[in-house]
C-alpha cells in the first residue's frame, strides 16, 4: 500500500514472557509483528515501556514512535454517587483475561492469605475463557477457597462501573 501507515502497537509480551506462547503463536507474532513496525510510517505505542521495547527488539528509531497512553470513559467510569454506600458484600475485582502473563496463580496465593484474617472478603475474576482456566481452577480448589472466589466471565460496559464502585479494591498482580 502506498499510502501513509500509523500503527498503534500495545505490547512486546512475545519478546519477553516468550514461555506464555505457544510456538504457533510465537511464529506468528514474528511473521507480522515486526514487519508490521518496519512498514509502518508512525507508531503509537501506549507506553514507554513498550516504546523502549520497540526500539530495543526492533531497532525502530524514537523518532518514528510517539506515546499515546490508554485513557478511560470518563461518562462511564465515575465516582460513585455516595461514598459512604454501604456494600452488601465486600470484594476485590480482578479485571482481566485469564492468561499467564495475568498472574492469577499469585493473586490466588495472595487471597488465601487474606481469607484466613478476613474470611468474608471475596474475589470476583472476569474475563473470557482461556486456557488457564483449568489451573486456576484447581489452584482455587486446592487451597480450599472455592466459595470465596467467583468467575463472572465478560462484564459489559455498563456493568463495570457499579462493580468497581462497590469494591473494596482493584487487584493487579
Amino acid at each position: 500500500i502506498r499510502k501513509k501507515k500509523v500503527l498503534t502497537f500495545a505490547d512486546l509480551q512475545q519478546e519477553y514472557l516468550t514461555e506464555f506462547f505457544s510456538q504457533d503463536e510465537l511464529d506468528h507474532r514474528k511473521r507480522s509483528y515486526e514487519p508490521s513496525t518496519m512498514e509502518a510510517n508512525q507508531i503509537i505505542s501506549i507506553s514507554d515501556f513498550t516504546r523502549k521495547g520497540l526500539v530495543e527488539k526492533y531497532n525502530i528509531p524514537k523518532s518514528k514512535i510517539t506515546t499515546i497512553h490508554l485513557s478511560y470513559n470518563d461518562a462511564l467510569f465515575k465516582p460513585a454517587q455516595n461514598n459512604l454506600k454501604v456494600r452488601n458484600e465486600q470484594y476485590f475485582i480482578f479485571p482481566a483475561g485469564r492468561w499467564k502473563h495475568k498472574n492469577h496463580k499469585r493473586l490466588i496465593d495472595a487471597f488465601s492469605v487474606v481469607l484466613k484474617k478476613h474470611p468474608g472478603v471475596r474475589l470476583k475474576l472476569t474475563g473470557t475463557i482461556q486456557d488457564q482456566d483449568d489451573a486456576i481452577s484447581d489452584q482455587i480448589a486446592s487451597q480450599g477457597i472455592n466459595n470465596s472466589v467467583d468467575f463472572l466471565g465478560h462484564i459489559s460496559e455498563k456493568e463495570l462501573p457499579g462493580l468497581y464502585q462497590n469494591a473494596m479494591g482493584l487487584v493487579f498482580p
